[in-house]
């Protein structure tokens, strides 16, 4: 540092990084791009330049390149040992075997319990009470929640804000709540369900706010705008609320186990009779 100073005070002309190395490390550093030798001797004679440099003074490095190389190595260690790993593996894999395919595609493809989970989802989505849910939300609970004047309705009223509100409302009701119970428990099984929690929503407005308040209308606006929306879907809805509630039979009947001889077996006496 220092270099290039006038009388000792006057500003450097170039501030360098400088690294001071032995001359065993300069002979094991590898040349620089661009660094070749003009005089006699081509690389002996530079190589003692640097051990000479090294000796009385320093050696400027590029630690830019030293770093690039130390990366490419890395790299090169990685896929060596990889390739290693997939090798090993394939001795343990029979062929045709699903493991097999999936060390073949390098571990691309999908598990038994991943193909397992698609399947079962794919089945889900075809239940007709499944269809009916996503029916209603994309029809009726979604516009809903994106009308700017239902803003007021989108969740729970805080308690923390409204302290007496359970003192006028016994049954609080909420656009959130209703996607919950129609995307997460089915509890919807027609559109009369849905229409009476829409329908709650204003209720409980009416009873808080009153019956001028502009959060009334828009309550009673949002019912109105369900129930146009509802009318809109026509025999596809109807369809599909009847398939519904026949496999809701169906399967609550299936559920049931009756006697073999269709008579329910007698009770055992208590203890001590007799």
């Amino acid at each position: 540092r220092g270099a290039g100073r006038a009388g000792g005070r006057g500003p450097s002309a170039h501030k360098q990084t400088v690294i001071k190395v032995s001359a065993s490390a300069v002979d094991a550093a590898p040349p620089f791009a661009g660094a070749k030798s003009r005089k006699p001797g081509g690389a002996a004679a530079l190589s003692s330049a640097r051990r000479r440099d090294a000796a009385g003074s320093s050696t400027k490095i590029n630690m830019s390149r030293l770093k690039r190389m130390d990366d490419e190595h890395k790299e090169k260690l990685r896929r060596e040992k990889l390739e290693k790993h997939r090798a090993e593996a394939e001795v343990y894999h029979r062929p045709g075997t699903a493991s097999a395919r999936r060390a073949a595609s390098g571990g691309a493809g999908p598990t038994k319990r991943q193909r397992t989970a698609t399947a079962s989802a794919a089945y889900r989505a075809q239940q007709p009470h499944v269809r009916l849910a996503k029916l209603f939300e994309t029809a009726v609970v979604l516009p809903a929640m994106r009308n700017p004047n239902n803003r007021h309705f989108l969740q729970p009223v805080p308690m923390k804000l409204y302290p007496h509100y359970r003192d006028t409302v016994k049954t609080p009701m909420d656009l959130a709540t209703i996607r919950e119970r129609l995307t997460q428990r089915y509890v919807y099984r027609d559109r009369d369900a849905l229409l009476r929690d829409l329908a709650q929503i204003a209720t409980n407005s009416l009873a808080f706010n009153g019956p001028d308040s502009p959060l009334t209308a828009h309550a009673r606006q949002m019912v109105d705008d369900a129930k146009a929306a509802l009318a809109g879907l026509g025999d596809a809805l109807d369809a599909l609320e009847k398939e519904t509630k026949d496999n809701a039979a169906l399967a609550s009947s299936r559920r049931k186990k009756p006697a073999a001889s269709g008579v329910a077996p007698p009770k055992p006496p208590p203890r001590g009779a007799g």
